[in-house]
């Protein structure tokens, strides 16, 4: 009997204690349920720290100015447009362009003679001189190659030493005259060449017009001065 009694007031207990249990298990599971539902971020699961995507979603864009439009990346004129200007330093003035220097040069015009030519009281005139010098071009030069044909190149003759045009072999006779060709000498032997160095090279009989004299002596001493 004793037996039977001690039995059921166990069995009594642990009944008692199955419901309590039971009930306070309920109870906090229902607790925890509704704090997860008033709170839905901490059920979130956190990403892995140093996720490219989540950091790439994380960065703010940067946005265009209304009615902007953002200039591609390495855009030549978006990087000149944002190189600063050199400005001069304090005290410095920008050197101005020197615009004759920058113009293509033209040829220059030979230099006249220096005054007319008066040889015995006659002006001699250049432009005629070029055309008479026509008879005299079988055997001289005027120009600056130093060549000579059967007589001498004359150009620079006017106001040289006799016999001096290197590279030409004067006769004895020139060879032998002293001076200077002036413009009173030079007339004296275009008058008459023979006459005034016998033994010359040169076979020409002379100009025996004053004109025609006045305008070669003008004519040779314009082509000195274009050297």
């Amino acid at each position: 009997m004793e037996t039977m009694l001690y039995r059921v007031g166990v069995a009594v207990v642990a009944g008692v204690l199955a419901l309590v249990f039971a009930d306070w298990a309920g109870d906090g599971y229902q607790r925890r349920k509704a704090d997860r539902m008033a709170d839905p971020a901490s059920t979130v699961v956190a990403p892995p720290a140093g996720d490219p995507a989540v950091e790439a979603a994380a960065a703010p864009a940067e946005e265009a100015a209304p009615g902007e439009e953002a200039a591609p990346a390495g855009d030549p004129a978006v990087e000149v447009a944002a190189a600063p200007a050199e400005e001069a330093a304090p005290g410095e003035e920008t050197a101005p362009v020197d615009e004759a220097a920058a113009a293509p040069a033209t040829p220059a015009e030979p230099p006249a003679a220096e005054g007319p030519v008066v040889v015995g009281g006659v002006t001699g005139d250049p432009a005629r001189g070029a055309r008479i010098f026509g008879q005299c071009a079988a055997c001289h030069y005027v120009d600056d190659t130093g060549r000579h044909k059967y007589g001498p190149n004359l150009k620079g003759v006017v106001g040289s030493k006799v016999a001096a045009m290197t590279g030409y072999r004067y006769s004895k006779a020139m060879q032998a005259k002293d001076g200077r060709w002036t413009i009173e000498t030079l007339a004296a032997y275009l008058a008459d060449p023979r006459g005034v160095v016998t033994g010359t090279k040169m076979v020409f009989s002379g100009l025996k017009d004053p004109q025609d004299r006045a305008d070669i002596i003008a004519y040779l001493t314009q082509a000195d001065a274009a050297r």
